[in-house]
């Protein structure tokens, strides 16, 4: 063999090589288009009302699971419980006629910040609107008392600020 057949020789080795590279390419290609055109197809396929049955079975197995039902009897029962609070301070302060002791006062602030706490903890209230209005009209109302300590002014101010959002 001479020179000029040995290099033919060596050419067509490489070419016999590069053709299997590019068969090897060209397959991986089409195997990822097959894979994309099918993930395509599953994406299409899931319509509107795929996902609203897929949506209701997820709302119905986290109820199941967290015991929801009885967290909405809890957050009614909680947003009761605010509402007669609050009914509670309102006839605390009437029947005092506006004058309320140092302590009194306390009292009254304290359970108002506690009721303002759960309302804003609780996100499932039925009548949130309602709920944060009593809060501002009831702190609106014990501002005007007589020798009010500065510290329930203080908070009272705090929280009206907090439920402004609520006012009427």
């Amino acid at each position: 063999m001479n020179k000029e057949e040995i290099i033919q020789n060596l050419f067509d080795q490489i070419h016999s090589i590069n053709d299997h590279y590019l068969a090897i390419i060209a397959i991986v290609l089409i195997l990822t288009g097959i894979a994309f055109s099918a993930l395509m197809w599953l994406q299409v396929r899931l319509s509107k009302t795929q996902y609203q049955k897929m949506k209701s079975e997820l709302m119905s197995e986290l109820v199941k699971k967290y015991d929801l039902d009885r967290m909405q009897s809890l957050s009614i029962s909680a947003d009761r419980h605010i509402k007669m609070t609050l009914g509670q301070i309102t006839f605390q302060y009437a029947s005092s006629n506006g004058k309320l002791s140092k302590s009194e006062q306390s009292q009254i602030a304290n359970q108002l910040v506690y009721s303002e706490d759960s309302f804003r903890r609780d996100s499932l209230l039925e009548d949130k609107e309602d709920v944060g209005y009593m809060i501002w009209k009831t702190c609106n109302m014990l501002l005007t008392t007589k020798n009010l300590d500065e510290n329930v002014e203080f908070t009272l101010k705090k929280l009206i600020d907090k439920t402004k959002e609520y006012q009427r």
